[in-house]
């Protein structure tokens, strides 16, 4: 089963979005910020981020630029 993180500061379209991969079968996880977002990856590993450009505490794009170092993980903005 595919593991997908939502990354969404909308908490309405990302439980939306959650809910809706979950019911094509994937295993989904809602975080709401980059600092939430960190924290799950460190606990679970994940196939791919769906994530929000804008964020409160940060940019989604900085976030996957500060990851490049680490393991590939795809994304879509």
């Amino acid at each position: 089963m595919y593991k997908i993180a939502v990354i969404e500061d909308d908490t309405l379209l990302g439980q939306a979005l959650v809910e809706m991969l979950t019911s094509h079968g994937y295993q989904a996880f809602a975080a709401e910020s980059v600092t939430k977002v960190r924290r799950l990856l460190e606990r679970q590993p994940v196939d791919l981020l769906l994530i929000d450009r804008g964020l409160a505490d940060g940019d989604g794009v900085e976030l996957c630029r500060q990851r490049s170092g680490q393991e590939k993980l795809p994304a879509i903005f």
